[in-house]
């Protein structure tokens, strides 16, 4: 859903992606890792937390370029499928098109397979801290760097516990797309 619009979108449609890009990047990525950053801060003296929030933060802050990135170099990879498309379409013979286009096949379902149990493992993560539930600290939060946060109040902790499930799915379909 972030990658750029085809070459005959309608300004409208590149108006409204363009909106939808920038309100997933700003709500979804940029504030989960600057609400990380904040929190990590706040519990300083503790390394254990600090370190487990440091390789998502690390992620986060790469995917924020990365998809900044993709944005701002849209024009270039528009060009380049299209160039893509127009060699296959030059190819010579159809025995040509047959062999790359099993071989493309076999590279798209070892692509699609790979989604399917990354697509898989990020789904069930929210569940996790549902399996490790521990009577003596309660429910827990997915990420260690929101445990600060009160989770006495149960309306606060399902609002927390819901964006955090969304953001940090988002993130990782984002990373490994």
């Amino acid at each position: 859903g972030l990658l750029p619009l085809a070459n005959g979108a309608s300004k409208t449609q590149q108006n409204l992606h363009d909106i939808y890009f920038y309100f997933v990047m700003i709500f979804g990525v940029i504030g989960t890792t600057v609400a990380e950053i904040v929190q990590t801060i706040k519990v300083m003296p503790d390394v254990d937390a600090v370190t487990d929030a440091s390789f998502v933060m690390t992620a986060h802050i790469a995917l924020c370029y990365k998809c900044f990135a993709l944005f701002l170099r849209r024009s270039e990879i528009l060009a380049m499928i299209d160039s893509y498309n127009e060699k296959f379409a030059d190819l010579p013979s159809e025995r040509e098109k047959q062999i790359l286009s099993g071989t493309l096949k076999t590279g798209i379902l070892f692509i699609n397979m790979y989604f399917i149990w990354a697509s898989f493992a990020v789904v069930s993560y929210p569940f996790m801290p549902l399996l490790e539930y521990d009577p003596e600290l309660g429910l827990q939060l997915p990420m260690p760097s929101w445990y600060p946060i009160s989770q006495d109040t149960t309306p606060k902790l399902a609002l927390v516990y819901g964006y955090q499930c969304t953001t940090v799915c988002l993130c990782a379909y984002l990373i490994v797309a």
